[in-house]
């Protein structure tokens, strides 16, 4: 039994903490598209903070940085409904 544990603990990091990254949409205060990011740690990568990014998407906070950010999917379903962010 012992020697299943240590047989699963030798298995790659990324079999366990696979996750998708998931595209966000970078908007002007006014609702104008501005930048597509395949995910918030990309846009991290040119000074903004993805946590910050995320919350903003999921509605905990209202703008970071002096922009609206949305989830792609969020995004692409208010433009079919007509809905201006």
């Amino acid at each position: 039994m012992y020697e299943d544990f240590l047989d699963d603990r030798q298995r790659p990091k990324q079999f366990y903490f696979r996750k998708k990254c998931r595209p966000v949409v970078q908007l002007t205060k006014g609702g104008e598209f501005v930048k597509e990011w395949k995910s918030a740690r990309e846009a991290q990568s040119y000074g903004y903070i993805a946590g910050c990014i995320t919350d903003t998407c999921r509605g905990r906070l209202k703008s970071h940085a002096g922009f609206l950010w949305v989830y792609k999917d969020d995004y692409e379903e208010l433009e079919v409904k007509g809905v201006n962010c």
